[in-house]
């Protein structure tokens, strides 16, 4: 069998936890593999000539499984079929969203680190299997910033369950309240 790895468990590959479960999976008799998301993902990371040699590295160590036309028109049906399923379900990242129907498209699986799989392959009219790796928790996580970008998120999740004026009224007195506290 055929994985595809997540860039939430590639970017924790360094974590002994991560490797393990990694291993286990080739020793298994498995491949690993990326999707075009994935590699174009990991590859925001390097600089300058470092791009082209890690590209380099990954396309000889791991396949890219392709993606085609017919993959976003895929992706486009699942997306119909989450946004049915509940009110925020379709706003999975596009990323993994195309990581999924490729996975999909080509047999595969996907070894991840996030809890988006698990609902697009019950949920999007998708059939891969998943696992989810385990993986230590990230010091970023306690970050200030870290749990600032989490409100954020959840905010935003829950403002899309309202009503454009029931968010706007909860989002102004909210304003309200925040500066009348003014600077602490």
């Amino acid at each position: 069998m055929r994985w595809i790895v997540d860039t939430s468990a590639w970017s924790r590959r360094g974590q002994q936890r991560v490797a393990d479960q990694l291993r286990e999976v080739v020793e298994g008799g498995s491949e690993l593999a990326l999707s075009p998301q994935v590699l174009i993902e990991v590859l925001r990371g390097p600089q300058g000539d470092d791009v082209a040699v890690e590209r380099a590295r990954m396309n000889e160590a791991l396949p890219i499984l392709p993606i085609t036309a017919e993959s976003f028109g895929l992706a486009v049906d699942a997306m119909e079929v989450l946004a049915r399923h509940g009110a925020e379900s379709h706003r999975v990242p596009i990323t993994d969203l195309l990581t999924a129907v490729i996975a999909h498209e080509h047999g595969a699986g996907v070894l991840h680190c996030d809890g988006h799989y698990a609902l697009l392959s019950t949920h999007a009219g998708l059939s891969f299997p998943q696992k989810q790796l385990e993986f230590e928790s990230d010091a970023a996580s306690d970050h200030p910033a870290a749990r600032q970008r989490e409100l954020r998120r959840q905010l935003n999740q829950a403002l899309h369950r309202l009503s454009i004026e029931d968010a706007e009224a909860l989002l102004g007195k909210w304003l309200a309240q925040a500066r009348s506290r003014g600077p602490e």
